[in-house]
């Protein structure tokens, strides 16, 4: 049933129901007309009717909310045809388009037909892309969601770099401590070497500050030393040879050491021509 048999079958039931009430009043009218037109429901006892007049109060409260429906009916009924008129002019300006370029190519019926096959596949095709859009929402969904829960897990992992940016922090600062205490340390420990004449910046590996003389002197270019392994000399150290009053005679190198003397190597030096070293000669770390 479409929207204007709804209104007729409304005003058919509102005036059944005026007709009832005027068909009643015309018939209260042949007995205590009175009684019967204007009982009221405080008054109505088993048996007996409303009196028509609050039965028409009733009957015209009834016709005026019908009407009120009625109205609200024809409105939107209204407001439904204007939706259809523009609806009807905008498929119409549609439909004349079309007939406009269907004019273009050609006046036949056979190419009208064609037109709309070809309109279903353009429908078809935007239909098509519909779904490929859809599932790029779904795809996008997807990657958002993934996109949150990588946030989520950056947002742990900055927490935890935080956490161990703090405790550096803190590692630093008992690091700062005991660099204050290791450097009043260093502080001491060259205030020691100075006092006994040691240099801090002397290699560690280098040969210990001795003085010797030398024992035996060869032609082969190898000398024997009074100073040993208990002196601290190891094999690979570099010694000066010099004599009384300090004149430089030349350089040895350690190659075999015993406890208590060492033998050693002469070294050229391009420098400095150096006399043949003798026996008797002095041998130290430097000359003083």
């Amino acid at each position: 049933m479409n929207l204007v048999g709804k209104i007729f079958v409304v005003l058919i039931l509102v005036f059944s129901l005026f007709f009832m009430g005027l068909a009643v009043t015309i018939y209260a009218t042949h007995k205590h007309w009175k009684d019967e037109i204007e009982r009221p429901q405080a008054a109505v006892k088993p048996g007996e009717p409303l009196g028509l007049k609050p039965q028409l109060a009733q009957a015209q409260a009834q016709v005026t909310d019908l009407q009120r429906q009625v109205d609200n009916l024809r409105n939107a009924l209204s407001r439904e045809e204007a939706s259809k008129r523009q609806q009807l002019a905008k498929l119409e300006a549609e439909k004349e388009q079309l007939r406009r370029e269907h004019t273009q190519l050609v006046n036949e019926q056979a190419l009208l037909t064609q037109g709309e096959r070809q309109a279903v596949e353009a429908a078809k095709a935007n239909q098509t892309m519909l779904d490929a859009k859809l599932g790029e929402i779904d795809t996008l969904r997807g990657e958002i969601k993934q996109a949150y829960a990588d946030r989520d897990a950056h947002f742990k992992e900055v927490v935890a770099k935080t956490d161990e940016l703090n405790k550096l922090l803190g590692q630093i600062e008992r690091l700062a401590a005991s660099h204050s205490v290791l450097a009043e340390r260093v502080a001491k420990a060259k205030q020691v070497l100075d006092s006994r004449g040691l240099d801090i910046n002397e290699p560690v590996d280098g040969p210990p500050k001795v003085d010797g003389i030398v024992l035996k002197s060869s032609s082969s270019g190898l000398v024997e030393i009074s100073l040993g392994s208990d002196e601290g000399l190891r094999k690979g150290h570099q010694l000066i040879v010099y004599r009384n009053g300090g004149k430089y005679v030349g350089k040895i190198e350690v190659i075999e050491t015993r406890a208590d003397r060492s033998v050693a190597k002469v070294m050229p030096d391009p420098e400095f021509r150096a006399s043949p070293i003798q026996r008797e000669d002095r041998v130290a770390t430097r000359i003083n």
